[in-house]
């Protein structure tokens, strides 16, 4: 009877552990993935996708928009979906706590300029508000300004654009300043002798943290 209950328990826990494993693969999250993130697919296609892609095959198929839409990349843990001719979704499982995960979510569209919202969610797609990432903002990409010098330059930005890209490999986050793509040469050249780089880095520590 002890034996029985013991084998009950382990496999009890080890069933636990394979379906927790499971919530926590890409290919699965991308098939419970929101309507309202992947809009153009439906559940049919996404297995498609996966199947191509697992398959070592190009991983392309005609979405309910009659586009195309085509899975770039596929790991345990990361995707990038080309979802239309002009936008992509880029997501990654992060580490959040001991054995917690978290996804985080990018979708970018490229029309001026490609231009990024960052999300998060829980492994059951549920929304997460927590300070996980701050947007950063023109001055931030320039040598060190006075005040006046940051007002300055941000009069000349109007609208501010930025494409945000996860790493792969690592738990990295990239953000790119695309609003100089949009400025007018004559803002650019104002905008340009202030400017160190157009790229910062962020790492992941349970947010989003600034690399120096």
């Amino acid at each position: 009877m002890k034996s029985s209950i013991l084998l009950f328990f382990v496999a009890f826990l080890t069933f636990s552990s394979l379906e927790k494993a499971e919530a926590q693969n890409m290919s699965t999250l991308f098939l419970t993935m929101p309507q309202s993130l992947a809009f153009n697919l439906n559940n049919e296609m996404r297995r498609d996708l996966i199947d191509l892609n697992v398959a070592g095959n190009k991983s392309v198929v005609t979405n309910i928009m009659q586009g195309t839409s085509e899975l770039k990349a596929l790991t345990a843990d990361y995707l990038l979906l080309q979802n239309t001719s002009s936008s992509t979704i880029e997501a990654k499982i992060l580490p959040l706590g001991d054995s917690t995960k978290m996804i985080c979510v990018i979708t970018t569209v490229f029309s001026p300029v490609a231009d990024s919202k960052v999300e998060f969610y829980s492994s059951k797609w549920e929304r997460l508000k927590g300070d996980y990432f701050t947007t950063p903002t023109p001055v931030d990409f320039m040598i060190k300004l006075s005040k006046e010098e940051q007002q300055k330059v941000r009069s000349v930005f109007d609208a501010i654009f930025m494409h945000y890209t996860l790493s792969p490999l690592s738990n990295q986050l990239t953000a790119t300043l695309t609003s100089m793509d949009y400025l007018s040469q004559e803002s650019r050249n104002e905008v340009m002798p202030s400017l160190k780089s157009n790229r910062l880095n962020f790492q992941w520590n349970g947010k989003f943290s600034r690399q120096m």
